[in-house]
């Protein structure tokens, strides 16, 4: 894979001191969640921004801790004061919370069915929030539920994650009958895993724990690490626009084009780097920020180029390798280039500058593993898969 990065993150509206616990996109509009200041929205991409809480609490305890967008209805949940629904683009907020004993802090909604996690109860409204049943049947009494994902007829919540705040977890649960029972379904998660995030991009479920991404291409039924690239295994927040996947962490944006194979950091421009939530659109990526208001990042700026191996200017040989490799680089433009080696977890174990030609490179000090191999010059960066094996 090859691409250029010249994209600049753009801070975009810095309300309420800068303490964003939610973000929203539906098409040209942005929803931004505060810590104590209630709602507010861009019509324009983030160029103009108003107050919209015209029916939700005020003062201290109109902290947005949550939204979701299906169609034209908007949830949000409320801290303290539950669920609200909008179906005229903000302008005004209904609450919906008749049937809850406990005021939730997360939501997902499809069509007309809403879930919601209060603490370790999770709700369901079938009735567009209108009346909420609670449905913890084999759900374990002493775990906090956290972010919700609805995928066709399954419902997944994860755990221990609770208002920014760490709690007990135990992974992932998944329902198959609008929560009428959960199951742990956690093989291949690292033991008791935070999950803070979950998102959906295809028939891949992607979860943001504490020990970083997750994927399960099998409904929940088992999980693979997907971290190479990540620098910072703490995943607030999942973003998905088509193929690429975007994730926050506490040190700032990373983006992948591959199904999480490998992820680049993009934090150019970006000064306020924890990141609590993010969502995405065709045109930009939108991150909430602790701190730090809401930015922007063009997605056009990325300026994602795949490429087929047999298009790639790198050939690398022997692959698999023991001791040496050897690079034939076609660099037309006989620039320097650096050569960087990157484990799984995507820690940098080997850094070399290299000069035209064909090059070879000692690789006896890497033990047997599967590498990332990023060939880098002003313009580009293109990436290889090595397996070392003796």
């Amino acid at each position: 894979m090859t691409f250029t990065t010249n994209a600049q993150w753009q801070q975009i509206n810095d309300s309420c001191n800068g303490y964003v616990y939610s973000v929203a996109i539906n098409g040209n509009n942005i929803f931004e969640g505060t810590g104590t200041c209630g709602m507010f929205l861009s019509p324009d991409n983030g160029s103009n921004w108003a107050s919209v809480n015209n029916g939700l609490p005020t003062g201290g305890q109109s902290t947005v801790e949550a939204l979701a967008i299906s169609g034209s209805n908007i949830y949000t949940c409320i801290w303290g004061n539950g669920v609200y629904l909008s179906s005229d683009n903000g302008n005004s907020w209904t609450s919906k919370s008749y049937g809850l004993q406990y005021m939730p802090d997360r939501i997902a909604v499809s069509g007309s069915k809403v879930y919601a996690t209060a603490g370790n109860v999770i709700y369901y409204s079938s009735n567009s929030g209108n009346s909420w049943t609670s449905i913890t049947s084999n759900f374990p009494v002493d775990d906090e539920a956290g972010p919700l994902l609805i995928k066709g007829n399954s419902v997944f919540v994860g755990t221990g994650a609770h208002a920014g705040t760490s709690y007990r977890g135990d992974g992932i649960f998944l329902s198959n009958n609008n929560g009428a029972s959960w199951t742990s379904v956690n093989t291949g998660l690292h033991d008791t895993s935070l999950v803070f995030s979950l998102a959906l991009s295809g028939n891949n479920i992607f979860a943001g724990t504490n020990f970083g991404i997750y994927m399960s291409s099998d409904n929940g039924s088992s999980w693979t690490a997907v971290n190479t690239g990540i620098t910072d295994n703490w995943v607030e927040a999942l973003a998905v626009n088509g193929n690429n996947l975007f994730a926050g962490t506490t040190s700032g944006a990373f983006w992948s084009s591959n199904n999480g194979a490998l992820w680049t950091q993009i934090n150019a421009g970006l000064t306020s780097t924890y990141i609590t939530s993010l969502a995405v659109n065709g045109s930009n990526i939108v991150a909430g920020t602790f701190g730090g208001g809401v930015w922007k990042l063009p997605l056009a700026g990325l300026g994602i180029k795949e490429i087929n191996n047999n298009e790639s200017n790198i050939t690398i040989f022997p692959n698999p390798a023991s001791d040496i490799i050897t690079l034939n680089i076609d660099n037309t433009n006989n620039t320097d280039l650096t050569l960087n080696i990157y484990n799984v977890i995507g820690t940098l174990v080997k850094s070399e500058t290299l000069k035209q030609n064909q090059r070879q490179i000692n690789i006896g000090d890497l033990s047997n593993s599967v590498y990332i191999i990023a060939i880098n010059s002003k313009d580009l960066t293109e990436y290889q898969r090595l397996l070392i094996q003796r």
